[in-house]
C-alpha cells in the first residue's frame, strides 16, 4: 500500500508539472524590443510579459495560423500581463506602438517591438 500511495504522489507531482507548472517571464527593453524575443516553452506554462520601461506599451498576442487574438491589453510602466498558453502552436505578439506590420515576400512580416512563442507539448 506505501509504494502505491508513493507512486501516485509522484504521479500528482509530475502532472502538475506537465500542465504547466513553470513561469516564464518576457520583458520590454528600453531599446523597445521584448526580451527575450523568442521562445519555446511547454504547453500550459505561463507567461509573464512586464514593462519594465517608463514608457506605455501596449500588447497584442495572437495564433498562428488563424490570427486569433488571444491578449490586447496595455502596459503601463512597472505592469505586467500573466497568460497561460494551453494549446499548442505558434503565438505571435508584438507592441503596436512602437511596431509595424510589413510586407516581405508577399507575407506579412512584423519589424520593431515584435516576438514569437512555440508552444510545444510537454515531452
Amino acid at each position: 500500500m506505501k509504494t502505491a500511495v508513493g507512486a501516485l504522489a509522484v504521479f500528482l507531482v509530475v502532472m502538475a508539472s506537465a500542465a504547466g507548472g513553470a513561469t516564464v517571464r518576457i520583458k520590454a527593453t528600453p531599446e523597445n524590443t521584448w526580451d527575450p524575443k523568442t521562445k519555446r516553452v511547454v504547453r500550459g506554462t505561463a507567461i509573464v510579459w512586464k514593462n519594465s520601461t517608463e514608457q506605455v506599451h501596449d500588447l497584442r498576442i495572437w495564433k498562428s495560423p488563424t490570427g486569433r487574438q488571444v491578449v490586447d491589453d496595455q502596459l503601463m510602466p512597472d505592469e505586467a500581463v500573466r497568460k497561460r498558453l494551453r494549446t499548442k502552436g505558434v503565438y505571435h505578439y508584438r507592441c503596436r506602438i512602437h511596431s509595424v506590420m510589413d510586407e516581405q515576400d508577399g507575407r506579412k512580416v512584423c519589424v520593431g517591438m515584435c516576438g514569437k512563442i512555440r508552444v510545444v507539448k510537454p515531452s
